[in-house]
Protein backbone atom coordinates (compact mmCIF):
# COMPACT_ATOMS: atom_id res chain seq x y z
CA UNK A 1 0.00 0.00 0.00
CA UNK A 2 1.37 3.40 -1.01
CA UNK A 3 1.55 5.87 1.82
CA UNK A 4 -0.11 9.21 1.01
CA UNK A 5 2.38 12.05 0.67
CA UNK A 6 2.21 14.50 3.55
CA UNK A 7 1.97 18.13 2.54
CA UNK A 8 4.14 20.79 4.05
CA UNK A 9 2.01 22.42 6.71
CA UNK A 10 2.00 25.70 8.58
CA UNK A 11 0.98 23.65 11.61
CA UNK A 12 -1.53 26.24 12.76
CA UNK A 13 -5.10 25.86 13.99
CA UNK A 14 -6.16 28.72 11.68
CA UNK A 15 -8.62 27.68 8.96
CA UNK A 16 -6.88 29.95 6.43
CA UNK A 17 -3.60 28.19 7.18
CA UNK A 18 -5.32 24.83 6.60
CA UNK A 19 -6.57 26.05 3.20
CA UNK A 20 -3.07 27.22 2.30
CA UNK A 21 -1.67 23.86 3.37
CA UNK A 22 -3.74 22.34 0.55
CA UNK A 23 -3.75 24.98 -2.20
CA UNK A 24 -0.85 27.23 -1.23
CA UNK A 25 1.93 25.18 -2.85
CA UNK A 26 3.48 26.65 -5.99
CA UNK A 27 1.41 25.99 -9.14
CA UNK A 28 -1.60 24.57 -7.28
CA UNK A 29 -3.78 27.67 -7.52
CA UNK A 30 -2.85 28.03 -11.20
CA UNK A 31 -4.00 24.46 -11.83
CA UNK A 32 -7.32 25.29 -10.17
CA UNK A 33 -7.44 28.49 -12.23
CA UNK A 34 -7.11 26.55 -15.47
CA UNK A 35 -9.95 24.23 -14.43
CA UNK A 36 -12.32 27.11 -13.66
CA UNK A 37 -13.37 27.28 -17.31
CA UNK A 38 -14.22 23.57 -17.47
CA UNK A 39 -12.63 20.11 -17.64
CA UNK A 40 -9.18 19.74 -19.17
CA UNK A 41 -6.84 16.99 -20.32
CA UNK A 42 -3.49 16.51 -18.60
CA UNK A 43 -1.70 17.71 -21.74
CA UNK A 44 -3.81 20.90 -21.82
CA UNK A 45 -2.95 21.71 -18.23
CA UNK A 46 0.73 21.03 -18.82
CA UNK A 47 0.81 23.14 -21.97
CA UNK A 48 -0.83 26.08 -20.22
CA UNK A 49 1.66 26.08 -17.36
CA UNK A 50 5.11 26.48 -18.96
CA UNK A 51 7.84 25.94 -16.41
CA UNK A 52 5.88 23.28 -14.50
CA UNK A 53 7.60 19.91 -14.77
CA UNK A 54 5.34 17.02 -15.77
CA UNK A 55 6.12 15.01 -12.62
CA UNK A 56 5.32 17.99 -10.40
CA UNK A 57 2.01 18.53 -12.23
CA UNK A 58 1.18 14.87 -11.57
CA UNK A 59 1.98 15.37 -7.87
CA UNK A 60 -0.16 18.49 -7.61
CA UNK A 61 -3.09 16.82 -9.37
CA UNK A 62 -2.83 13.82 -7.07
CA UNK A 63 -2.86 16.06 -3.99
CA UNK A 64 -5.89 17.99 -5.24
CA UNK A 65 -7.65 14.71 -5.99
CA UNK A 66 -6.87 13.28 -2.56
CA UNK A 67 -8.38 16.34 -0.89
CA UNK A 68 -11.50 16.10 -3.05
CA UNK A 69 -11.03 19.36 -4.96
CA UNK A 70 -10.75 17.74 -8.40
CA UNK A 71 -11.68 14.40 -9.95
CA UNK A 72 -10.94 12.42 -13.09
CA UNK A 73 -13.64 11.66 -15.61
CA UNK A 74 -13.48 9.64 -18.81
CA UNK A 75 -15.32 10.99 -21.82
CA UNK A 76 -15.82 9.75 -25.38
CA UNK A 77 -12.98 7.76 -26.96
CA UNK A 78 -11.49 7.10 -23.53
CA UNK A 79 -10.11 10.60 -23.05
CA UNK A 80 -9.33 11.31 -19.38
CA UNK A 81 -10.23 14.78 -18.14
CA UNK A 82 -9.69 16.56 -14.85
CA UNK A 83 -12.51 18.69 -13.48
CA UNK A 84 -13.46 20.54 -10.33
CA UNK A 85 -15.65 18.81 -7.77
CA UNK A 86 -18.36 20.76 -5.89
CA UNK A 87 -15.74 21.34 -3.19
CA UNK A 88 -13.29 22.60 -5.80
CA UNK A 89 -15.93 24.97 -7.12
CA UNK A 90 -15.96 26.61 -3.70
CA UNK A 91 -12.52 28.02 -4.45
CA UNK A 92 -13.95 30.05 -7.36
CA UNK A 93 -14.92 33.21 -5.39
CA UNK A 94 -11.54 33.30 -3.65
CA UNK A 95 -9.63 32.91 -6.91
CA UNK A 96 -11.79 35.56 -8.58
CA UNK A 97 -10.98 37.99 -5.75
CA UNK A 98 -7.27 37.19 -6.02
CA UNK A 99 -7.59 37.80 -9.75
CA UNK A 100 -9.09 41.24 -9.10
CA UNK A 101 -6.18 42.02 -6.82
CA UNK A 102 -3.78 40.89 -9.54
CA UNK A 103 -5.43 43.18 -12.09
CA UNK A 104 -4.97 46.13 -9.75
CA UNK A 105 -1.37 45.20 -8.91
CA UNK A 106 -0.42 44.86 -12.57
CA UNK A 107 -2.07 48.16 -13.46
CA UNK A 108 -0.26 49.98 -10.63
CA UNK A 109 3.16 48.35 -11.16
CA UNK A 110 4.84 51.41 -12.65
CA UNK A 111 8.27 50.21 -11.46
CA UNK A 112 7.96 46.93 -13.36
CA UNK A 113 8.50 44.82 -10.25
CA UNK A 114 6.25 42.06 -11.59
CA UNK A 115 8.22 41.77 -14.82
CA UNK A 116 6.83 41.06 -18.27
CA UNK A 117 4.51 38.05 -18.47
CA UNK A 118 5.48 35.31 -20.90
CA UNK A 119 3.24 34.83 -23.96
CA UNK A 120 0.49 32.34 -23.04
CA UNK A 121 0.59 28.80 -24.45
CA UNK A 122 -3.19 28.60 -24.25
CA UNK A 123 -5.87 30.98 -23.03
CA UNK A 124 -7.69 28.89 -20.41
CA UNK A 125 -6.54 31.36 -17.74
CA UNK A 126 -8.78 34.03 -19.27
CA UNK A 127 -11.87 32.30 -17.85
CA UNK A 128 -11.05 33.36 -14.29
CA UNK A 129 -9.59 36.69 -15.51
CA UNK A 130 -12.92 37.50 -17.18
CA UNK A 131 -14.83 36.38 -14.10
CA UNK A 132 -12.61 38.49 -11.84
CA UNK A 133 -13.20 41.55 -13.98
CA UNK A 134 -16.85 41.12 -14.95
CA UNK A 135 -18.18 40.13 -11.53
CA UNK A 136 -18.10 43.79 -10.52
CA UNK A 137 -20.27 44.77 -13.49
CA UNK A 138 -22.75 41.90 -13.30
CA UNK A 139 -26.40 42.84 -12.82
CA UNK A 140 -29.07 40.30 -11.93
CA UNK A 141 -31.71 42.24 -13.90
CA UNK A 142 -29.71 42.01 -17.16
CA UNK A 143 -29.31 38.31 -18.00
CA UNK A 144 -27.37 37.55 -21.17
CA UNK A 145 -25.27 34.91 -22.91
CA UNK A 146 -22.31 35.84 -25.09
CA UNK A 147 -19.68 33.90 -26.98
CA UNK A 148 -16.18 35.33 -27.27
CA UNK A 149 -13.60 33.85 -29.63
CA UNK A 150 -10.15 35.05 -28.61
CA UNK A 151 -7.74 34.18 -31.42
CA UNK A 152 -8.82 30.55 -31.96
CA UNK A 153 -10.12 29.78 -28.46
CA UNK A 154 -13.75 30.07 -27.36
CA UNK A 155 -15.35 31.34 -24.15
CA UNK A 156 -18.99 31.53 -23.15
CA UNK A 157 -19.98 34.31 -20.75
CA UNK A 158 -23.35 33.88 -19.10
CA UNK A 159 -25.18 36.05 -16.60
CA UNK A 160 -28.31 34.99 -14.75
CA UNK A 161 -29.99 34.80 -11.33
CA UNK A 162 -27.18 32.62 -9.95
CA UNK A 163 -24.42 35.02 -10.95
CA UNK A 164 -21.93 35.34 -13.77
CA UNK A 165 -20.01 32.37 -15.15
CA UNK A 166 -17.30 32.09 -17.80
CA UNK A 167 -16.64 28.74 -19.47
CA UNK A 168 -13.81 27.73 -21.76
CA UNK A 169 -16.09 26.40 -24.49
CA UNK A 170 -17.92 27.36 -27.66
CA UNK A 171 -21.39 28.82 -27.07
CA UNK A 172 -24.52 27.02 -28.27
CA UNK A 173 -25.85 27.85 -31.73
CA UNK A 174 -27.83 31.07 -31.85
CA UNK A 175 -25.93 32.80 -29.05
CA UNK A 176 -24.45 36.21 -30.02
CA UNK A 177 -20.70 35.89 -30.46
CA UNK A 178 -17.67 38.06 -31.10
CA UNK A 179 -14.18 37.44 -32.41
CA UNK A 180 -11.17 39.42 -31.22
CA UNK A 181 -7.42 39.10 -30.81
CA UNK A 182 -5.75 38.23 -27.52
CA UNK A 183 -3.85 41.53 -27.61
CA UNK A 184 -7.11 43.49 -27.84
CA UNK A 185 -8.62 41.50 -24.98
CA UNK A 186 -5.48 41.98 -22.91
CA UNK A 187 -6.00 45.73 -23.22
CA UNK A 188 -9.40 45.55 -21.52
CA UNK A 189 -8.70 43.23 -18.59
CA UNK A 190 -6.97 45.93 -16.59
CA UNK A 191 -8.57 48.69 -14.51
CA UNK A 192 -8.81 51.93 -16.46
CA UNK A 193 -8.80 50.10 -19.79
CA UNK A 194 -9.42 51.96 -23.03
CA UNK A 195 -12.13 50.12 -24.96
CA UNK A 196 -11.58 51.88 -28.29
CA UNK A 197 -9.26 49.18 -29.64
CA UNK A 198 -11.75 46.47 -28.73
CA UNK A 199 -14.55 48.28 -30.55
CA UNK A 200 -12.34 48.69 -33.62
CA UNK A 201 -11.09 45.13 -33.79
CA UNK A 202 -14.04 43.04 -32.58
CA UNK A 203 -15.95 41.26 -35.32
CA UNK A 204 -19.47 39.89 -35.00
CA UNK A 205 -19.55 36.14 -35.58
CA UNK A 206 -23.19 35.57 -34.62
CA UNK A 207 -25.99 37.98 -33.79
CA UNK A 208 -25.85 41.72 -34.38
CA UNK A 209 -23.55 44.59 -33.42
CA UNK A 210 -25.33 44.83 -30.07
CA UNK A 211 -23.10 41.92 -28.98
CA UNK A 212 -20.16 44.33 -28.96
CA UNK A 213 -22.21 46.78 -26.91
CA UNK A 214 -23.03 44.02 -24.40
CA UNK A 215 -19.35 43.27 -23.86
CA UNK A 216 -18.29 46.92 -23.71
CA UNK A 217 -21.11 47.77 -21.28
CA UNK A 218 -20.07 44.89 -19.05
CA UNK A 219 -16.45 46.02 -18.98
CA UNK A 220 -17.48 49.64 -18.43
CA UNK A 221 -19.67 48.71 -15.46
CA UNK A 222 -16.82 46.65 -14.01
CA UNK A 223 -14.36 49.52 -14.43
CA UNK A 224 -16.73 51.88 -12.65
CA UNK A 225 -16.81 49.51 -9.67
CA UNK A 226 -13.01 49.64 -9.14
Amino acid sequence: MVEPMKLKSYGQACALAAALDVIGSRWTILILRDLMGGPARYVDLHRGLPGLASNLLADRLRDLEEFGLIEKTTEAYGVTLYRLTPLGEQTRPALAELGKLGLILRASDSAGLLGDPAPPKNLRFLAIAFQSLFASGWREDRPFQLGLKVDDEWFTIESGPDGLTVKYEKPPDGVPALGVSYDAVNDVIVPGADLDRFRREATVIAGGPEAIDTFVDLVGAAMAAY
